[in-house]
């Protein structure tokens, strides 16, 4: 039995010349998995909200790069880098962001439940909550559960309890993802929710 599943090898030239080099290859617990490269478009501006989160990560770089060079600091984040078997430079990067997070005026987004469904030819992220709330836009990122951007939106109301996200990049509902929700009411309140989806 073992005999009949041999690996397959690919030749990668062959296989770009088939189909393409919009592809990228991503390595979860040691399997590769094969996607489509995000479809970012470079004329695209970005928001008030979105440059500061830009701007906040380029300070959280700072602060990681700053602290290699502090014996404590590098001293506190190799210490949680070895408990979580990641990097000590981006434990510092995620320490930093949550420290700076945590300040903002933001409110936990409580949901009934975050989901993927087809919809005809459409697949759709739905974000359901138990009754109405007086909200004004919501924002959705998709990302790889290692947190990379997949991609990111605006989520349409559908009714009075429900919020649908048409997904642009369908390859990543056949994986574990991450959706972060982002919803702004009337008075300019930002709540903020996340949810693995698998």
């Amino acid at each position: 039995m073992a005999d009949d599943k041999k690996e397959q090898q690919i030749d990668l030239k062959q296989w770009i010349k088939l189909h393409g080099s919009g592809f990228v290859v991503k390595v979860r617990n040691g399997k590769p998995y094969l996607s489509k490269k995000p479809n970012r478009n470079p004329a695209r501006r970005k928001s008030a909200g979105e440059q500061r989160q830009v701007n906040l990560f380029k300070l959280a770089v700072k602060h990681a790069q700053d602290a290699r060079e502090d014996p404590e600091l590098s001293e506190k984040y190799r210490a949680i880098a070895e408990r979580e078997s990641r990097s000590a430079y981006h434990v510092a990067i995620s320490e930093f962001l949550k420290q700076h997070r945590e300040e903002s005026p933001s409110g936990k987004l409580e949901f009934e439940d975050i989901l993927v469904e087809k919809t005809g030819s459409h697949l759709f992220l739905k974000v359901l909550f138990e009754s109405a709330l007086p909200l004004k836009k919501m924002d959705v990122w998709l990302l790889e559960l290692d947190k990379t951007l997949v991609e990111q939106g605006r989520a349409e109301q559908a009714t009075v309890t429900a919020w649908w996200y048409l997904i642009q990049n369908p390859d990543i509902a056949g994986l574990p993802f991450r959706a972060v929700i982002k919803a702004t009411d009337a008075e300019g309140n930002v709540f903020e929710g996340e949810r693995v989806i698998v």
